[in-house]
């Protein structure tokens, strides 16, 4: 996928199968969805301004609207201050990135200001730095994640001024003073867990000595871990149901401490760290077949690992890991300057970069609104511009193989109708009592 994409399609909608991702009976926000009506037939501005083409540029082709454009501006430059928060590093070759990358991107199209990138902010303690990025006055602030969003509610009302944005996932409350996109980490991780045991199983029908137990590498045991973790496991069972070794494929889980670390961190108490926990999990298992890398800054050293070993490995979020492989990267402990390379097999995609192009276009046509929640279905289709100037309809979200096998064309075809099964309903009451486990507090 490229990231240089236009929205063209928008709705209103609410699925049963996330309640908790559009909030309770309470919510004021309208939630976005995504297949109805047409952006010239759904005016939610209410505003006949006239609108000003964007020069073309990397960072996506869409209508800038000169009365959203003058509503954000708050000195009245003429020109937007665009501000990304995120709690992991700017270059995880993961999710944290691609949002950083696009947001850099779209700012560099139009001429703007490089954005302000506050990255590393720690989640125990996001409030400092928020609010320190806020008192900067940038135009626009987009925070990548739900685990530092905690006080973004009361800094957006205290400095409304700024239009915030959160890419909060799922079951993040809406509100009156910022916009936010969700997506159901339990259909995500479900088509993640039976690509990855589609491709252990066809591998083993072909005679390859492959393993079936998938090494799932995560960060603190997080509710949104635990949904994709228990997912995962679903989607593999899903993938493997009737098959004479079924009862082999196995999803083990070791928690790194945290998402960012690879070496244990005593200084910010992070411990074991990403590596020992690989290696531990390897070490107990000795049918490991694929490797989920469910972290940050850590994401690029444990999947090289994985790779080097002959596991299948996957990225965490980004949907670029297929067509930028080998992705290449500094490993930590190496000397400095000196480059690893990792090779993908799959992609698990929930990537703040391509989500940002759609709310990005969306916020400044005047389509998305302080209060609103944009949310990205599993399975659903997205309608958008390509480089080419042509529409193209693609999957924002959910596995997806990077054809680097002789077995690839026909593993796509059977994603593919995974993914409208997912989009049909057929595993709502599944995922929907994993995340409902998932969220709810132990009692």
């Amino acid at each position: 996928m490229t990231r240089s994409w236009r929205l063209m399609a928008g709705v209103l909608a609410c699925l049963s199968l996330v309640a908790a991702a559009c909030g309770g009976d309470d919510d004021d926000g309208d939630l976005i969805g995504l297949d109805a009506l047409t952006s010239e037939t759904l005016d939610l501005t209410g505003d006949d301004t006239p609108t000003s083409e964007a020069p073309a540029a990397p960072g996506g082709g869409g209508i800038v609207d000169d009365a959203v454009l003058s509503d954000l501006d708050a000195n009245g430059d003429g020109v937007l201050q665009l501000a990304v928060a995120t709690p992991g590093v700017r270059n995880d070759g993961a999710y944290y990135q691609a949002l950083v990358e696009a947001v850099e991107e779209y700012a560099a199209g139009r001429g703007w200001p490089a954005p302000q990138i506050e990255d590393q902010i720690p989640s125990d303690d996001p409030r400092p730095r928020m609010e320190e990025l806020a008192e900067s006055e940038p135009d626009v602030i987009f925070v990548g994640a739900s685990e530092i969003a905690e006080p973004m509610p009361e800094l957006a009302e205290t400095y409304s001024d700024i239009f915030w944005y959160c890419s909060c996932g799922a079951g993040f409350t809406p509100g009156d003073f910022y916009a936010q996109s969700q997506d159901s980490g339990a259909e995500i991780s479900f088509t993640a867990g039976y690509a990855a045991a589609m491709l252990m199983r066809d591998a083993r029908a072909a005679g390859e000595d492959v393993g079936t137990v998938t090494a799932f590498i995560g960060g603190f045991g997080l509710p949104f871990e635990t949904e994709s973790l228990e997912a995962y496991r679903a989607g593999v069972e899903e993938a493997v149901k009737g098959e004479a070794d079924a009862g082999e494929y196995a999803t083990v889980y070791e928690r790194a401490g945290g998402f960012d670390d690879y070496f244990p961190n005593e200084e910010t108490g992070v411990t074991p760290g990403a590596k020992a926990a690989y290696d531990q999990v390897v070490a107990a298992n000795d049918n490991i077949g694929a490797v989920y890398p469910y972290l940050g800054n850590a994401h690029l050293p444990v999947a090289h690992d994985a790779d080097a070993a002959g596991y299948f490995v996957m990225t965490a979020g980004s949907s670029t890991g297929c067509e930028d492989s080998p992705v290449s990267y500094e490993h930590p402990g190496d000397p400095e300057g000196e480059t690893r390379t990792v090779t993908y097999d799959m992609e698990v995609r929930f990537d703040g970069g391509d989500y940002l192009e759609v709310i990005l276009d969306e916020l400044f046509s005047g389509e998305l609104l302080e209060g609103d929640v944009r949310y990205f279905a599993t399975g659903v289709e997205e309608t958008v511009i390509g480089d080419d100037g042509q529409p193209q309809q693609v999957f924002l979200n959910g596995a997806e193989i990077c054809g680097n096998t002789p077995r690839a064309e026909a593993q796509k075809e059977e994603l593919d109708a995974l993914f409208q099964r997912v989009a049909d309903g057929e595993f709502d009451a599944l995922l929907g009592q994993i995340s409902a486990d998932a969220y709810t507090p132990d009692e």
